[in-house]
C-alpha cells in the first residue's frame, strides 16, 4: 500500500489541539487560606525538572499547591483523603536572618470518600 491509498482508506484529517486548561496552581498572598481534600502528593514534570505538589480537591475544583521548603517538609505527613487547611503567612525571617515562605497547615483526619 502506498501513502496515497493509506490516506484515502482512513478518511478525513482531524486536527489535534493542545488542551489550554492545565493544572491550576494556588498563588497565595499573605493571609490567604485554601481548604480541600488531599488527593496526595504528585510529581509534575516541568521545564526546570520534576516538582512535587500537593493535589487538593477544593469547592472550586482541583488545585495544586507548590511546596516551598517549610510546606514540602509537611507533604509526607498529609495523607490522601484528609481535609487540609493551609494558610500562607508570607515571608518571614528566621533566627539566622534568612527569609523564607511560612505556612500554617491544619488537617482533619479521615476520608470523605471512604477509600
Amino acid at each position: 500500500m502506498d501513502l496515497k491509498d493509506f490516506e484515502k482508506d482512513f478518511g478525513d484529517w482531524e486536527e489535534l489541539t493542545v488542551d489550554e486548561e492545565g493544572p491550576v496552581f494556588w498563588q497565595p498572598e499573605p493571609g490567604d487560606v485554601i481548604i480541600g481534600v488531599s488527593k496526595g502528593v504528585k510529581s509534575l514534570e516541568t521545564r526546570l525538572g520534576p516538582m512535587e505538589v500537593l493535589h487538593l480537591e477544593t469547592e472550586d475544583g482541583d488545585v495544586y499547591i507548590k511546596g516551598h521548603t517549610v510546606l514540602k517538609r509537611l507533604f509526607p505527613k498529609i495523607k490522601k483523603g484528609w481535609l487540609v487547611k493551609i494558610q500562607y503567612k508570607g515571608l518571614t525571617t528566621s533566627e539566622k536572618g534568612r527569609d523564607y515562605h511560612d505556612y500554617k497547615v491544619q488537617v482533619k483526619r479521615g476520608d470523605p470518600y471512604g477509600e
